[in-house]
């Protein structure tokens, strides 16, 4: 599986402007399923399963528009990670977990959303 990171770039939810975050990554790729038969000679052989994929985005906490008011846990959504150089990760993908977290020291508030795809993205070249 690839794994693919955006340290300055941004996320778009339903075509939405571009949100500003902190991080975000993806993890996608096929599932391979191992499996032994006598034409196999005693080694293992593979198979290509699922294609599927996880991922997370971390926002600052934003008092006017926080990002719960945008999606909620369970929601389908189209989302579209953006690099810096302007290369772009596309599908839908389903919301799982919201984290939230502060920290007394002053630095700002940080909330990190977990997904999981829902069907064939369109990967950056």
């Amino acid at each position: 599986m690839a794994v693919l990171s955006g340290t300055d770039g941004s996320v778009t939810i339903d075509a939405s402007n571009p949100i500003e975050i902190t991080q975000w990554d993806l993890d996608y790729g096929a599932d391979i399923d191992g499996y032994y038969s006598r034409s196999g000679a005693g080694g293992q052989q593979t198979v290509k399963a699922g294609t599927n994929g996880t991922g997370n985005m971390e926002f600052m906490y934003n008092d006017d528009t926080p990002i719960q008011s945008l999606i909620g846990e369970g929601d389908l959504i189209t989302l579209t990670l953006l690099h810096s150089s302007g290369d772009s990760h596309t599908g839908l993908a389903r919301i799982g977990r919201f984290g939230f977290g502060i920290n007394r020291d002053g630095t700002g508030q940080r909330v990190s959303v977990s997904f999981t795809t829902h069907g064939l993205w369109t990967l950056a070249p």
